[in-house]
This record gives structure tokens, C-alpha cells and sequence, in this order.
């Protein structure tokens, strides 16, 4: 299965987030915090990032920016996940480039939905 990166200071969300992907059988990687998040990117190379934008160090879109213009992680797949759900957002972090977005409080189904359709 494929290697998923989740980048959040929730550690309840990312424990949930990661036993449902893992259930799944998916090889499941975690970060903290943005610069945590950056650097586990760019040493695990993974199949896909769920990825929160309000973080300590830097925030989700600031991860999204350098993850878009560094060549050779550019094409990672990065679903956003947050509680940031104004339309201006959303919008920036589309035209960013975040591939999928998801607002909190969400569906786990939703989610794993998603990730599948991302990964395919």
C-alpha cells in the first residue's frame, strides 16, 4: 500500500487518522508541527501528506508553498485538513496547489474516500 504522511499538532487527530489509514494497510508517518512535517517529506518521499494548516513553526500552507516549489518533492499528492473553512481558504490553498481539501470536524469516511481517490 502506499506511504501517507499526516502533519498535525493534534495528536488525537492524528492518532485516529492514522489507525483508520493503517487499518487500511497503509504505511502511516507522522509529524508535529510544519518544519517537522517539511523535513519528513523530503526524507520519506511519501505517496501522499494529509496536511493541517494551523501549526507551530510553520503553518500548513507555508509547507504547502515549499513543498510546490522545491523540484523534487513538487509532485507530492497533499490533501489539506482543516478547521480553516472560509472560501478564501480554501481558495488559496487550491491556487497554492494543495491537490484536495477537507474541513474540520469531517467525515472519516469522507476522508478515507478521498485519500483512495487521491492515491488512484
Amino acid at each position: 500500500m502506499a506511504t501517507i504522511l499526516i502533519i498535525d499538532d493534534d495528536a488525537d487527530m492524528t492518532e485516529l487518522i492514522a489507525f483508520k489509514l493503517g487499518a487500511q494497510g497503509h504505511n502511516i508517518v507522522t509529524a508535529g508541527d510544519g518544519e517537522e512535517g517539511l523535513e519528513a517529506i523530503r526524507d520519506e518521499r511519501p505517496d501522499l501528506v494529509i496536511l493541517d494548516h494551523m501549526m507551530p513553526l510553520m503553518t500548513g500552507l507555508e509547507v504547502l508553498q515549499e513543498v510546490r516549489g522545491d523540484p523534487e518533492i513538487k509532485d507530492t499528492q497533499i490533501i489539506m485538513l482543516t478547521a480553516k473553512a472560509m472560501e478564501d481558504d480554501i481558495v488559496k490553498a487550491l491556487e497554492i496547489g494543495a491537490n484536495d481539501y477537507v474541513a474540520k470536524p469531517f467525515s472519516i469516511r469522507e476522508l478515507l474516500a478521498r485519500v483512495q481517490r487521491a492515491l488512484a
